[in-house]
């Protein structure tokens, strides 16, 4: 903080000052902290948010799948499993159309 003056007034003036620059860095420090915080808190909501939304559209797109099988519409090539062959899935179109 530098050297302190040698007269008294000056002295109690320059202590005052260091105090009240302490105060504030301390003050600053911590809002800076605070902000960090609020910024990673924030990031990671984000995160959650966005995770939520792709498990939503993934269901949603499943739904949507199993809704097309039980209907018989067109058998999408989602969803061929590895039980069936490709000729057995093909005779399925065929047989659907």
């Amino acid at each position: 903080m530098g050297e302190v003056p040698f007269s008294g007034a000056n002295t109690r003036q320059y202590i005052a000052l260091s105090k009240a620059k302490f105060i504030y860095s301390k003050g600053a420090l911590f809002y800076m902290a605070l902000i960090k915080y609020k910024a990673e808190l924030d990031q990671k909501n984000y995160k959650t948010r966005a995770n939520k939304v792709k498990r939503k559209i993934y269901l949603k797109n499943i739904k949507k799948i199993s809704f097309q099988i039980s209907h018989h519409r067109t058998f999408p090539a989602v969803v061929r499993s590895r039980s069936k062959s490709l000729t057995e899935i093909d005779r399925y179109k065929r047989s659907i159309c």
